[in-house]
């Protein structure tokens, strides 16, 4: 029996590069108590509307985590692939928590327009991820064999969808770009 889209998709992602020791060992290191908040900047709409549209997506837990969106602060990720991953300022009236990246609020796939739309190769992953109770960080990766080092954009909003809603819906769908 053939694998479902989901199903492939799930290899595809496991499969990823998640970078060297270093890389993987700072994505679960303790928060450094002295984050520099100049670093980030307020949140843009798009990003905004992009995180909304996953906690939307993502069931009734994940709407708790709405109100952090307001006056949210982010910063692009350190990571030099090119992705347009970003982190989370930790409020600093609050607690910092004690990892970055805990637990995933949610995971969806979403197309952006840096290639053009009839090559159905502009595909990405987005993770969001919370630790404590707050969110962390969204997480971008290449699914269309992007080069690495080359920035690309956020999907575009219209795209993002969950992996059953690709492989319930298939290509030309709502979600799905072909």
């Amino acid at each position: 029996m053939p694998k479902s889209l989901a199903e492939h998709l799930s290899e595809v992602r496991r499969a990823i590069p998640v970078g060297d020791r270093d890389a993987q060992a700072n994505s679960t290191a303790p928060i450094n108590d002295h984050v520099d908040l100049s670093q980030y900047r307020p949140i843009t709409p798009q990003e905004k509307a992009l995180l909304t549209a996953m906690l939307h997506s993502s069931g009734p837990e994940a709407l708790a985590f709405l109100p952090q969106l307001e006056d949210m602060m982010v910063k692009h990720s350190e990571c030099t692939c090119g992705c347009p991953s970003l982190e989370f300022a930790p409020p600093p009236d609050e607690t910092r928590t004690a990892y970055r990246y805990s637990n995933i609020v949610a995971d969806m796939y979403g197309y952006a327009n840096d290639v053009p739309p009839e090559t159905n190769h502009g595909m990405m992953g987005l993770i969001l991820w919370q630790a404590g109770g707050k969110l962390t960080g969204l997480e971008a990766y290449d699914l269309a064999g992007r080069p690495e080092g080359k920035p690309y954009p956020l999907p575009d909003l219209e795209t993002i969808h969950t992996a059953e809603q690709t492989s319930t819906h298939g290509p030309g769908a709502p979600g799905s770009r072909s």
